[in-house]
């Protein structure tokens, strides 16, 4: 028996544009993914609720951040990551894995256990200022 869910919208989507996150802190996050990660800002404006708000690319995607300094994200990520399995995945280059381990530890990057192999590739997890887990993956 064939259990494959056949797609029956009209609607034809392309890919992922963006992915939005709320953060606390715009700028100490904005300084982690440039100076970590090499992200670019793409673009900066605020919300109609006055809340800032930064886009940067991030290889084929864009990740959007929203500051709300009051928001509590703490307990969130508790449930979310812990409990969970939220977390954002980038891919790396196979042949560069061990020197981007090693550039995550030049910058004081605290490491979510040692990198591992679940199959199809080692990654890397650690979370960014904001709480956010994040995982560095090379395919095989």
């Amino acid at each position: 028996m064939d259990t494959t869910v056949k797609p029956k919208a009209s609607i034809k989507l392309l890919g992922v544009d963006h992915i939005a996150l709320n953060v606390t802190d715009l700028d100490r996050t904005e300084r982690f993914y440039a100076e970590v990660l090499g992200f670019r800002v793409t673009s900066s404006s605020s919300t109609r609720g006055k809340n800032r708000h930064i886009e940067m690319e991030a290889g084929n995607i864009c990740l959007a951040f929203f500051e709300n300094p009051d928001l509590d994200l703490r307990s969130a990520h508790e449930v979310m990551t812990r409990q969970g399995y939220l977390h954002l995945a980038f891919e790396v280059e196979k042949n560069r894995f061990d020197s981007v381990v090693e550039a995550l530890k030049e910058h004081k990057v605290e490491l979510d256990g040692q990198p591992r192999n679940h199959g199809g590739g080692p990654s890397v997890y650690f979370f960014d200022p904001e709480g956010y887990q994040i995982e560095l993956h090379a395919n095989t």
